[in-house]
């Protein structure tokens, strides 16, 4: 289970940063 939540949280990190770049 901390593997699949490391991985949303690395997920959601990459597309938080996406969208504060645009």
């Amino acid at each position: 289970m901390i593997h699949v939540l490391w991985i949303l949280l690395v997920i959601w990190g990459d597309d938080l940063l996406f969208t504060h770049l645009s």
